[in-house]
C-alpha cells in the first residue's frame, strides 16, 4: 500500500495490520510505505492512494508528476488507485501554472492535465462508504 503523506501511510499501516491479523498472513507479505521510499521497488499488487486524495489545492508536493508515475508503476501485475470523491473538480478548477518543468516560457496546464491524463486512462467505480449503527451504543 502506497501512499504520498507520512499521515496516510500510518493509515495505510493500520489497514495491513488488521488484514495481517484477521487473516494470518506472514508478516512482511503486506507493506504500507511512502511513494517516494518505494521507488525502484515492485511489486504484484499495489494499492495506492492518489497523491491529491488529501489535498485541497494542487500544491508543488502532491501534484509532482513524478510523484504520480512512480506510484502508477510499482504494481507489475495490478494497481488500485484509490481517490477521493471530488478529485476531478479539483483537476477542472486548478489554475494553469506558468511554464513547463524544463523552463520553458508559457502557460501550460501541467500539472492538471497530466494527473486528468492518467486518471483517465484507468476503469472507474466508485465505492459509497456509510456508518453502521452500532447496537451497544445505539448510534
Amino acid at each position: 500500500m502506497l501512499a504520498t503523506r507520512n499521515q496516510a501511510v500510518d493509515d495505510a499501516q493500520d489497514v495491513v495490520d488488521r488484514l495481517t491479523e484477521r487473516h494470518g498472513l506472514p508478516p512482511g507479505l503486506v507493506q504500507a510505505s511512502t511513494v517516494d521510499s518505494w521507488q525502484g521497488q515492485t511489486n504484484a499488487i499495489t494499492v495506492a492512494v492518489h497523491p491529491l486524495s488529501g489535498a485541497s489545492a494542487l500544491d508543488d508536493f502532491n501534484s509532482a508528476f513524478g510523484r504520480l508515475a512512480v506510484t502508477c508503476t510499482r504494481a507489475t501485475h495490478g494497481l488500485l488507485l484509490v481517490s477521493r470523491t471530488g478529485l476531478d473538480d479539483l483537476l477542472a478548477a486548478a489554475p494553469a501554472r506558468p511554464g513547463t518543468p524544463l523552463g520553458e516560457p508559457g502557460t501550460r496546464q501541467l500539472p492538471r492535465q497530466t494527473h486528468a491524463r492518467i486518471l483517465e486512462t484507468f476503469a472507474r467505480g466508485t465505492v459509497e462508504v456509510g456508518h453502521r449503527a452500532s447496537a451497544a451504543t445505539g448510534a
